[in-house]
């Protein structure tokens, strides 16, 4: 009951019902370790980071200021990518071995790439004002941006350098991969995680477009 419990805490907001579904079936189910098994099983929940759907005019509206209140973030990353790229070209000249070399060197390509490509797309959107009457118009408009921009070769290709970046941080251990076992492991498996996440992010984005798009239907 308290790892069904954890589920529900910690699911993300479009994911809720899912997870306090799954606590409540724990309840009767027979036997202590079939219920376990359920309960373990039910953080998979977890894996599935969406936002609460929106079913209304008033929930579009929110996602819309959120996307104005977020203009400023894009910045904000592609600062931390360049500090993230200097400090691998500095550990990339005091490198030990080949590996650490390859790795520090993938991890200031990716760096580079990817602030400099946030902070171009974050150039393009357009600030919330009042020229913007329609905020459900806004909100569509912003998330088809982000659609087109991922099925678009550059967007495509920043994924690809977000799980590359990623594999780099786990390459540039000092003594190798067999030195760090736990932190390797560790490393492998939020590869794997920022990965899924990575690929479903069109999908996920298509939906919104299609809650953004039901919301106007009904007021027509």
């Amino acid at each position: 009951m308290k790892i069904s419990g954890g589920v529900v805490r910690y699911a993300s907001p479009g994911c809720k019902e899912w997870a306090e579904g799954l606590a409540r079936e724990v309840e009767f189910i027979e036997g202590d370790w079939a219920a376990l098994r359920w309960a373990v099983g039910s953080s998979r929940v977890l894996l599935d980071r969406r936002a609460a759907p929106m079913t209304s005019h008033a929930d579009v509206a929110e996602r819309a200021r959120r996307f104005s209140e977020s203009l400023g973030n894009g910045g904000s990353f592609s600062s931390v990518m360049f500090i993230v790229a200097f400090v691998n070209l500095i550990r990339f000249v005091g490198a030990a071995s080949l590996q650490q070399r390859i790795a520090c060197s993938v991890l200031v390509i990716t760096s580079i790439y990817m602030g400099f490509v946030i902070l171009s797309q974050q150039r393009k959107r357009q600030a919330l004002s009042d020229s913007v009457g329609d905020l459900t118009l806004y909100c569509k408009l912003e998330l088809e941006h982000q659609r087109d921009f991922l099925r678009s070769g550059i967007g495509r290709s920043l994924r690809l350098a977000g799980v590359l970046f990623f594999i780099g941080m786990v390459f540039t251990q000092r003594g190798g991969l067999r030195a760090n076992p736990f932190f390797t492991a560790f490393g492998v498996l939020v590869c794997v995680l920022v990965t899924i996440l990575i690929l479903r992010q069109p999908r996920l984005v298509q939906r919104q477009i299609d809650e953004v798009d039901a919301v106007l239907k009904e007021t027509q």
